[in-house]
């Protein structure tokens, strides 16, 4: 009650008193305005003020008390990840324009995929991989009345095993739920799931971990499924599970909901002894967008790592390949090799830029630059100087034109002379 009082004490005064008296009264687009004045962009309690939230340097006192607020709602993290569940929720109400184009997209839709797309597989002779999905559901037929086939697949089904069943979709469980409808307790037959909701990263393919508990709780139709936790790991140093067994907590939310998708930390036993040559996590500290600094100190970790470890693989691990444009330089400056797959586009690399010059100079005797490029080409390797006798004083000749004429040039190199004589006879 006495936090609800300061918080309502300082939202009143930062939205101009135009706010309601208690917490209670707030809509949720009041809960969304209050959760932007005490968040910040990374959705994280604030730790300071100012008027951009509606706190002017002449209200010291209200500041402070807010000051004041923040520093105690550092301990009530259930409040900042409701605050932050707010923010990142759609508005609960569609306006009369909204309203409209969805039915009428919902209508457009249902014609298009029901006439339009499978005369478009027909034509291309594909599939999607929803609609064999949806093809599967479609001739399962459903609980009341089962076609012919799921009779026969209930008949001939003993186990079913799903891996990383933690990225299963609603339409996949649909699926498996068909495939399971009638199944009995202890009638032989079994389901098996295997996966990890702590490594759930496919929501972007409509992948819900919330199954994955509700599975965990409540089965799959009659089949109350039995709970077995991993603990052990066999692939870590002990130094290294130490860590994340200490970090993660922090990170992962601390209570399981399963319409949130919200999975708590599970620690894990370490079965490898410790390394005590090297550190199992470091961090280092670099200012903003200071990349050079940054690629510099992957260096001096891959050598320190090298000498310690001389014949151990390291793997530099990046968010994107945009991370890597100052880290590859670096690599090559200081002579590491490397391997890595698809850092260059296939039209970025020499040997294809030079087929394009070849291809340039074929089709057109007056382009010029890609004839150019062809005489530098390592076919040919003709130096810049040479280039230079070659075509600096002739703007108005093709280079095919002076390269036919090449023997008439006295001041071109021996060199140039003996590469030109195998390239205009190629």
């Amino acid at each position: 009650k006495a936090l609800a009082t300061e918080i309502e004490a300082v939202a009143q005064f930062a939205f101009d008193g135009d706010w309601p008296q208690h917490l209670d009264e707030l809509d949720f687009a009041g809960w969304q305005k209050l959760a932007r004045l005490f968040l910040t962009s990374e959705y994280q309690w604030r730790k300071q003020v100012d008027k951009r939230q509606g706190f002017p340097p002449t209200a010291k006192e209200i500041k402070q008390q807010m000051h004041d607020l923040l520093t105690t709602l550092n301990d009530h993290e259930e409040f900042r990840a409701s605050l932050h569940l707010m923010l990142l929720s759609p508005t609960p109400h569609y306006s009369n324009t909204q309203r409209e184009l969805v039915a009428n997209l919902v209508t457009v839709l249902k014609v298009l995929a029901a006439y339009f797309l499978p005369e478009v597989f027909r034509e291309q002779e594909s599939v999607d991989y929803i609609e064999v999905v949806l093809a599967a559901l479609k001739v399962l037929g459903d609980n009341e009345s089962p076609s012919d086939l799921a009779l026969k697949l209930d008949y001939q089904i003993q186990h079913i095993l799903v891996d990383e069943f933690q990225d299963t979709s609603v339409t996949q469980f649909r699926l498996l739920e068909k495939l399971t409808a009638g199944w009995q307790p202890d009638d032989g037959r079994t389901l098996f799931l295997v996966g990890d909701p702590m490594q759930s990263i496919y929501k972007f393919r409509e992948a819900k971990v919330g199954l994955f508990l509700r599975a965990k709780h409540y089965g799959i139709n009659d089949i109350k499924l039995s709970l077995l936790t991993l603990s052990c790991n066999f692939r870590s140093q002990a130094n290294l599970i130490a860590w994340v067994n200490a970090a993660f907590p922090q990170i992962l939310p601390k209570h399981e909901d399963i319409g949130a998708g919200a999975v708590p930390f599970i620690p894990a036993v370490a079965m490898n002894a410790a390394r005590k040559e090297l550190d199992a996590v470091a961090m280092y500290s670099f200012a903003k967008y200071d990349y050079a600094s940054e690629a510099a100190e992957v260096v001096t970790i891959i050598q320190k790592n090298q000498i310690a470890n001389p014949n151990a693989t390291i793997a530099i691990l990046v968010r994107s390949r945009s991370y890597l444009q100052q880290i590859i330089p670096a690599l090559q400056q200081a002579d590491i090799g490397y391997r890595a797959t698809e850092l260059e586009t296939l039209n970025s690399s020499i040997a294809v830029q030079d087929l394009f010059a070849l291809t340039r100079a074929l089709i057109n005797l007056e382009d010029r630059v890609a004839w150019l490029a062809i005489l530098r080409a390592p076919w040919c390797g003709l130096l810049l100087s040479d280039l230079h006798v070659l075509a600096a004083h002739d703007h108005s000749s093709t280079i095919w034109e002076l390269l036919n004429n090449y023997h008439t040039n006295p001041t071109l190199s021996s060199d140039a002379k003996q590469r030109l004589a195998h390239l205009i006879a190629v």
